[in-house]
């Protein structure tokens, strides 16, 4: 069979099975985009409860329940101001010196202890809200559609429970590897952006990210091995502070001209 006719049969196939699976466009709001989303909601739970269990088998988790606490309560009260408050929510802290911040499908979020050192309560907002914004937007998952599509959607539409669990299994791996690489610069852009509006709407600071972007900036300078994996997977710190400038004008003109 020819490789032309082979991907139209696969493509027609695919077709079929998006049909199968009821996958009408839906109307993000945290995107304003309509989506095709095939990994429902408690399969991108399972997927991120798999990636979980890995990244906290790799990196040791911060135990300290006032410190875990903090974070919970400001990323549990940002979650709800976000575009998917009847998400079940994680918050963690992970044991490292490097300023990070994680977030998985289906509600994980982990922030670093070296984050978590240099950020005021308004600035974790912000950034609990762009891993929020990540989730809300479904970036992980869009990612984890374009990579396995077919396989995985004919996996949880049709085969049997222990062959779906393999599969659920094989998409948090992929995924995990994917979100490792990094998000696109759009996605990041967007996240600052949901970031910013999620914690002001939860009643923070309007310049939580702003103000952490920019310390972000200086320790460029001061403490680059603190974030070399950060900087390796977002864009330049200067370019997002662009764009958290707009995003904060225009917030700033919505109050004004309430």
């Amino acid at each position: 069979m020819k490789p032309v006719v082979r991907k139209n049969i696969r493509m027609a196939l695919f077709i079929i099975l998006l049909l199968s699976a009821g996958c009408a466009t839906v109307y993000n709001p945290a995107t304003g985009k309509k989506e095709v989303i095939f990994i429902d909601q408690e399969s991108q739970v399972a997927i991120g409860t798999e990636m979980a269990k890995r990244m906290e088998k790799e990196y040791p988790l911060y135990k300290n329940a006032r410190a875990t606490e903090y974070v919970n309560r400001i990323g549990q009260t940002v979650a709800r101001a976000g575009d998917r408050p009847d998400l079940e929510y994680h918050f963690k802290i992970l044991n490292i010196k490097a300023v990070n911040a994680f977030a998985l499908p289906g509600g994980f979020v982990y922030v670093t202890k070296g984050l978590l050192n240099i950020a005021n309560k308004d600035e974790l907002a912000a950034v609990l809200g762009h891993e929020i914004g990540h989730i809300a937007a479904r970036h992980g998952t869009k990612k984890l559609q374009t990579q396995l599509g077919y396989s995985l959607l004919s996996a949880l539409i049709f085969q049997e429970n222990n062959y779906k669990e393999r599969e659920i299994a094989r998409a948090a791996n992929t995924a995990f590897n994917l979100i490792s690489l990094g998000y696109s610069r759009e996605d990041e852009f967007q996240a600052d952006q949901l970031g910013t509006l999620y914690s002001y709407r939860a009643g923070y600071g309007l310049w939580g990210m702003l103000s952490f972007l920019k310390k972000l900036k200086k320790m460029e300078k001061q403490e680059p091995s603190l974030l070399k994996v950060f900087l390796s997977t977002h864009p330049p710190t200067s370019e997002r502070i662009k764009v958290v400038e707009e995003e904060v004008k225009k917030l700033e003109q919505a109050r004004v001209s309430k």
